[in-house]
């Protein structure tokens, strides 16, 4: 390596005592702790015109900064074969495990030994390879800018620069895949991924985080379809700080923030966009030598576009993401699932074609190539079976129907899709095939392969065959009794059956009583359990026994017999362990009647304040308790826990679900009941409007929510979607961390707008952790401090306060059951004004 490139210095002594100290401390970097790279010390080495690298010179290939942290240069690849190749860019020096931060990005392809890099006489930057007759492979282009040398600093940037030590040029200008702490992303430029193996064949662009000039910075597949965004306008610039925040910044300062796990003063960080697709934050564990994930864009990997290639189907398995085939198509490599798959049968078949239906499933089509307003699962599948490219045009390959309330039917003509499958997806893809294409679609299981099977599929027909024949057998020579015990039992039988709300009465479908039935039951409406927003809540027991509540409905007696029992009958067909589960009604002239199983233990509300007094005011659809009930004993964290991951299932199954989805617009404490076991259940979902598949976002003016956990869309008169839902019981799981109500009776409203954000600063500073542990301490309890963290954080997630920042329920309880990592929130705005 020249002399000059490295200190301006002549003498060969001192040359030769330097490059004896950068090989001792290579040589010594296998037991040297990584340090920690935090704010530059702006030391830099400066070059002149004139020098230049080799590419395979052991004196020439690379230059270290000042104090060793980068190196800048040519690096060997295919190491172990005869001939060796180079690459140029910029990597760690003392990191043991390869690094590279910054390279070329058009023209990054392998050199051969000699290749050059240098800064001539004229100011330009230019790699020439070894073979002259092949030209000028790359050029800074600065040859008129008046560059007088060059510079290299410890924060890993190559500067060319002017008489007056302006900055005419830097590499961090021109990143390639990886953002260092201090460094920014101006608008116009993006990071782009290294080459994925995985997609290599599928003549695809890389992955691209492009910073678009109305100031959003998305991710992008194949530089045409976006799978990830800030959903923020008006951004500037882009920064990563040496704390492990990477922020969208405007004019008013961050549009949008995210920070690392292990946010804080600590070790080397990078943001990288790697070539999987993910953008992620990068810390270097000096234990494990090697980088620890941080931050991730997009914690489920199946939300990646093409994350299994062209065509492929991603799912979820106890050991992570799983890729397939959907129906009709095979793998492109069956030793390699994430290079994708291709069509079995080509849809140009004589027999005509068909579609076939996967449910949860999600074709990932952040562009749209054709969308349908108010469709159904028939509407959408027959527009995409005949969709038969005319006039130019691909056709419809597959379609999907997004049953979360919007219903928009998704077309995709794309011949590059994907596919994601989950229990949790509340949507229908249908895949277009030939007629004469046989599928299982058995063996498409969530997150399973049949690799696991113990028997044949033969065997298993057998089993069931033979299982089958002895069942008929017994029923046979059973016939007899059976026969005598159903014509002694029929009288009884006929006695005891509930009434029908019609001749086709399911059993487990909410029955229809009289007026005066519910009268007896409740002796005459005597014992009250609680007040609410919809009525007056009383005990009964029927005629056989059966402990209910019975809600006696306030203002519905303009809604027909008919409206109300289409109502009742979509709350009496919605089933889940985490939901009030209806027994009955009573349509009978201006009554309006309930009737829900009872709950022993009563109302969340109760049990919020650690050693207060209970609630007197109750709402709930059966709570047992009274003005005269004595305190309940404090709840410890583990149940606590177990109440905000069985509500947010709770709602969940109403918002994602259900046949429609069903917003609860009522989401509080009162309305959270429990058993005895304290298991909790959601009760008077149903009772505001319900929301069908074809009007999602109508704007909802008939209900009547609870102050304190009220959405900010509420007082803008915005239209309520499930996202306010999602804000209430983000309330409601703070006030089950910190065991205090959001709103006491006799506060103010100022006194509600304090309490998010004295969470927030409790959880900045530590004291809420502190607190708790302190707390459960004197109790003789413990707490999961991890789950505790997770819950807090989730919690600030839900009360962002635009509708798109808050996450579906859906990915609410994968966030409190770990599945995904939780990012530290964002302060909300209305708390942060304060």
């Amino acid at each position: 390596m020249k002399n000059r490139f490295m200190l301006r210095v002549s003498t060969t002594d001192l040359h030769f005592f330097f490059k004896l100290i950068v090989i001792i401390n290579l040589w010594a970097q296998g037991t040297e702790p990584v340090v920690s790279q935090q704010s530059s010390n702006n030391t830099e080495i400066t070059i002149p015109l004139g020098e230049r690298l080799v590419a395979g010179d052991a004196d020439q290939s690379w230059i270290s900064s000042p104090n060793g942290n980068f190196s800048f240069g040519f690096y060997a690849i295919d190491g172990g074969k005869t001939t060796v190749s180079y690459k140029f860019g910029m990597w760690y020096t003392h990191v043991p495990v390869q690094t590279i931060v910054w390279g070329l990005v058009e023209n990054n392809a392998s050199f051969a030994a000699g290749t050059k890099l240098a800064l001539t006489s004229t100011g330009n930057l230019e790699l020439r390879n070894s073979d002259a007759s092949q030209g000028l492979n790359w050029s800074s282009n600065t040859a008129s800018l008046g560059v007088s040398g060059a510079a290299f600093n410890d924060s890993g940037n190559f500067i060319l620069l002017n008489s007056t030590g302006s900055h005419l040029w830097q590499s961090w200008n021109h990143p390639s895949d990886t953002l260092l702490p201090g460094q920014v992303l101006s608008q116009g430029k993006n990071l782009t991924a290294a080459e994925s193996p995985h997609l290599s064949s599928a003549g695809v662009s890389r992955y691209t985080l492009a910073f678009m000039t109305d100031g959003n910075l998305v991710l992008r597949f194949n530089r045409t379809t976006d799978y990830w965004s800030t959903d923020s306008s008006g951004g500037s610039s882009v920064s990563f700080d040496e704390f492990g925040t990477f922020q969208l910044l405007n004019s008013s300062g961050s549009a949008a923030s995210y920070r690392s796990r292990d946010y804080g003063v600590g070790p080397l960080r990078r943001l990288v966009l790697t070539s999987n697709g993910n953008l992620e934050t990068l810390s270097w564990d000096d234990v494990a030598k090697e980088w620890m994930s941080k931050w991730q864009a997009l914690p489920n990997a199946c939300e990646i576009y093409g994350w299994c290639g062209k065509h492929g189907l991603c799912a979820y398995s106890e050991t992570g993401p799983v890729c397939s085939c959907l129906p009709g198509y095979q793998a492109i490599n069956s030793n390699s699932p994430r290079e994708g798959c291709r069509l079995m049968i080509a849809l140009n078949c004589t027999a005509g074609v068909k579609m076939v239906t996967l449910e949860n499933t999600f074709i990932l089509d952040y562009r749209s190539d054709f969308l349908i307003n108010s469709a159904n699962s028939e509407s959408c599948a027959k527009k995409c079976l005949d969709d038969t490219g005319a006039g130019g045009t691909l056709q419809c390959v597959a379609s999907t129907l997004m049953n979360d309330g919007t219903a928009f039917c998704k077309e995709k003509r794309n011949q590059f899709f994907s596919a994601y499958r989950s229990s949790i997806i509340p949507s229908q893809t249908f895949v277009k095939l030939c007629n004469d294409q046989e599928v299982t679609l058995g063996l498409l299981s969530i997150g399973c392969t049949r690799s696991g099977s113990r028997y044949s599929r033969g065997v298993l027909v057998a089993l069931g065959c033979v299982s089958t024949l002895a069942v008929l057998l017994l029923l046979l020579l059973a016939r007899p009794c059976l026969s005598r015990w159903m014509k002694s039992n029929a009288f009884e039988h006929s006695r005891r059956r509930p009434r029908s709300p019609s001749p086709d009465y399911v059993p487990g479908a909410p029955v229809r009583l009289t007026y005066r039935e519910l009268q007896k039951a409740t002796r005459n409406f005597s014992e009250k359990l609680g007040d609410g927003g919809f009525g007056t809540v009383y005990k009964g027991v029927l005629a056989d026994g059966t402990v209910v509540a019975v809600k006696q409905l306030e203002n519905v007696v303009d809604q027909g017999e008919r409206e109300f029992r289409t109502e009742v009958s979509v709350i009496g067909s919605t089933h889940h362990v985490n939901l009030v589960h209806l027994h009955g009604y009573c349509t009978e002239r201006v009554h309006r009647l309930l009737v829900y199983e009872y709950l022993s233990k009563g109302s969340l509300d109760h049990y919020l304040v650690q050693g207060g007094e209970p609630n007197t005011t109750s709402s709930s659809s059966s709570s047992s308790r009274s003005a005269t009930s004595q305190p309940p004993i404090p709840l410890d964290w583990k149940t606590r826990f177990t109440i905000a991951l069985g509500t947010a299932r709770g709602i969940m199954y109403l918002h994602e679900e259900c046949r429609e989805c069903i917003v609860h617009c009522d989401i509080k404490p009162e309305n959270i009941l429990l058993d005895e076991t304290f298991c909790p259940k959601v009760s008077d979902f149903g009772l505001a409007k319900l929301l069908g598949l074809r009007n999602r976002e109508r704007h909802i003016t008939t209900i009547r929510g609870t102050r304190g956990y009220l959405a900010p869309e509420w007082s803008a008169s915005l239209p309520l979607t499930a996202k306010a839902d999602v804000y209430s019981y983000g309330m409601v799981l703070l006030e089950l961390v910190v065991g205090r109500r959001t709103l006491d009776d006799m506060a103010g409203e100022a006194e509600l707008i304090r309490f998010p954000k004295w969470v927030f600063r409790d959880m900045i500073d530590g004291s809420l952790v502190k607190r708790t542990k302190e707390q459960a301490r004197k109790l003789g309890q413990s707490v999961d401090l991890d789950q505790f963290e997770r819950t807090i954080f989730t919690a600030f997630w839900c009360i962002q306060d635009e509708p798109t920042a808050r996450p579906s329920m859906g990915k609410v309880v994968q966030m409190l059951e770990g599945i995904i990592p939780v990012d530290f929130p964002l302060e909300p705005l209305n708390i942060r004004k304060l």
